[in-house]
């Protein structure tokens, strides 16, 4: 990972979590301390919403992100529905179709009250 790279995501993690320890940053980059020293003068000063936090690390004073981490650009298989499942959802849509159908009946031998097709028609 580049210099511009790891600044980018340094930054990307001062908006989420507001404020972060210069060890944070050294663990998580795997940065020695003069590199540290050169991240924490480009945060500062090309960034206005990033203060050093009386030297224990870095305090964003913006507004924070709650955009999650970068995800892996690989796309990933949609996850596929088990025999069961399918077989469970179309038995749903079946009592959902019967109780509709049943709905309906009904429905319709109450518009017409015994009044027989010929009424219906009239309806």
């Amino acid at each position: 990972m580049n210099f511009e790279e790891i600044l980018d995501q340094s930054l990307a993690m001062l908006q989420r979590r507001g404020r972060v320890t210069y060890r944070t940053l050294q663990r998580q980059f795997n940065l020695d301390d003069a590199v540290l020293e050169d991240r924490k003068e480009a945060l500062i000063y090309a960034h206005p919403h990033v203060a050093d936090d009386l030297g224990h690390g870095l305090l964003w004073r913006g507004e924070t992100t709650s955009t999650p981490p970068p995800v892996s650009s690989t796309p990933q298989p949609a996850p596929q529905l088990a025999a069961e499942d399918l077989h469970t959802c179309r038995k749903k849509i079946g009592n959902a179709r019967a109780s509709l159908l049943r709905y309906g009946a009904n429905r319709y031998k109450t518009l017409i009250g015994g009044r027989g097709h010929a009424a219906a028609h009239q309806i």
